[in-house]
């Protein structure tokens, strides 16, 4: 059995596919470099904060400054390992490689100077690949000097100074992943003090959400200026050096949405009093979180049927432009590991219908799943895995001449979604489900392939998400029938 039109049938599904794969290659940058910050005891990535690069340099045991074809490196990472504060703070992280005819003895240099020779963590290779000994030397403050002998390649002691300088036209200021997740975000507001950097970390603690304020050691903490409100006003818990702890409830019964709770000043050590950085501290507070979800899409969708000849009707060969109302509803059966979900779709009307000679179709279909989720890592995406029940049909008008009435089956189901407090939704999906019409059983030469995503267009702050959606779905039904749609449409959450 042959398909009426399948070359040009297959030509338009291969100018679908290609421009899906143009449309997901568009987007791979918008998933990739999407989050807002990066958590503690990782690096610190140019995305979140851009933390200034070391310029390191040298000079000989006369004074006289010297340019050594050294390798170098530099890395900034949040060092929670520090004894400064509670959650540890920003560190740049340097190496030096030696000529394979250098040998280090030793590495010396001011209080805040943390060094080693040879460490375990290095980029420039395994040990016994790379040329010679690896400096490694940890800094915290726009200055920092240090001495470094060696031996050369005659064996002779060797000493020579070094300073690493940070060049900066204002403080850096970064937030934690924490915080995005506990609904918190800052604003700058004026910048008039010069110190190195100033950020926030923040940590569920049940009812109530620790803010901790970092800044640089050249830095001091010049007060803050909270609001009135008793429920939502931050708590001065502890202080230290280059910290200062708030904590904050978490929920309110008077007050939901977005809230200014204040703000906070840092400023360079002997600055006047006028003089400094201003921040303003913004929460989002929310009542008892619900577990229904919903949402409803709207939007135009182009399909190509085709549908073999037989002994008693012709080949069909029809392409139809609809807008389509989509549905769905989901239940968290256990918050954060199984939902429930119900989602449905009809062609509100037919706009456009080639050839015109062939009546129009109205699609419809629903689907019933069961899902597991996936929680490796509050800072990443969330995967889940779905399985259940799919069914769909067609409504032709005048006696019917083509079409399908009513097929099910069952589905599989695998979903990324990333909706991290603090960035824009979004979700992709693959979608497998054999289908068959009325007792038999299904078959996977019978099924349909779907795939799609979505994508947040309005404010991450908005109560009411409204998403740009993409669906592109195959159906066949063996040699006899298929169906090819694209669908895109504006969908509003809550």
């Amino acid at each position: 059995m042959k398909l009426c039109s399948f070359s040009h049938f297959s030509e338009r599904l291969r100018g679908a596919v290609w421009t899906l794969l143009a449309i997901v290659s568009l987007s791979v940058p918008v998933w990739a470099g999407s989050s807002p910050a990066t958590p503690a005891a990782v690096w610190l990535k140019s995305s979140s904060a851009q933390f200034p690069d070391p310029k390191i340099s040298w000079v000989d045991w006369r004074g006289q400054k010297i340019t050594p074809k050294w390798r170098t490196r530099s890395r900034w990472f949040f060092d929670t390992a520090a004894e400064e504060s509670p959650v540890g703070h920003p560190v740049l992280r340097t190496w030096v490689e030696l000529p394979a005819s250098h040998q280090a003895i030793s590495l010396k240099g001011g209080t805040s100077f943390k060094s080693k020779i040879d460490p375990e963590d290095q980029p420039f290779g395994e040990l016994g690949k790379r040329k010679g000994s690896v400096l490694r030397f940890d800094l915290d403050t726009r200055l920092s000097s240090a001495t470094l002998e060696f031996l050369d390649a005659k064996g002779k002691l060797q000493d020579v100074g070094f300073w690493v300088e940070l060049e900066y036209d204002e403080p850096v200021f970064w937030l934690d992943r924490s915080c995005w997740q506990n609904e918190v975000s800052v604003k700058k507001e004026k910048l008039q003090s010069k110190f190195l950097y100033a950020g926030v970390v923040c940590e569920d603690a049940g009812d109530a959400m620790k803010m901790v304020f970092l800044f640089s050691p050249d830095a001091q903490w010049r007060g803050s200026s909270w609001g009135s409100h008793p429920e939502s006003r931050p708590e001065a818990r502890h202080s230290g050096p280059g910290w200062v702890e708030y904590s904050v409830e978490k929920s309110s019964k008077h007050f939901e949405g977005v809230q200014a709770l204040g703000s906070f000043s840092i400023a360079n050590k002997g600055d006047k009093p006028s003089e400094v950085s201003e921040y303003q501290v913004l929460y989002r507070v929310k009542k008892r979180n619900s577990l229904w979800s919903f949402n409803v899409n709207l939007g135009p969708t182009a399909l190509i049927y085709a549908e073999a000849a037989t002994k008693t009707s012709g080949a069909i060969d029809v392409s139809e432009l609809g807008l389509t109302l989509k549905a769905g509803a989901g239940f968290k059966v256990i918050p954060k590991k199984i939902e429930v979900s119900a989602s449905g779709y009809f062609t509100l009307f037919p706009i456009l219908v080639s050839p015109s000679t062939l009546p129009s179709a109205r699609y419809f279909g629903a689907n019933g799943r069961l899902g597991y989720l996936f929680n490796s890592s509050p800072q990443s995406p969330e995967w889940s895995f779905w399985s259940g029940w799919y069914v769909w049909g067609m409504l032709v008008s005048a006696g019917n001449p083509y079409g399908v009435k009513f097929l099910s089956g069952p589905q599989i189901f695998v979903q990324i979604k990333d909706s991290r407090p603090g960035g824009r939704f979004k979700l992709a999906y693959l979608k497998l489900a054999p289908i068959a019409s009325g007792a038999r059983l299904p078959s996977l030469a019978d099924r349909e392939v779907a795939l799609g995503g979505s994508l947040q267009f309005n404010s991450p702050e908005s109560r009411f998400p409204l998403l740009a959606t993409l669906d592109v779905a195959h159906t066949a039904i063996g040699a006899s029938m298929h169906l090819l749609s694209v669908s895109g449409g504006v969908q509003v959450n809550w």
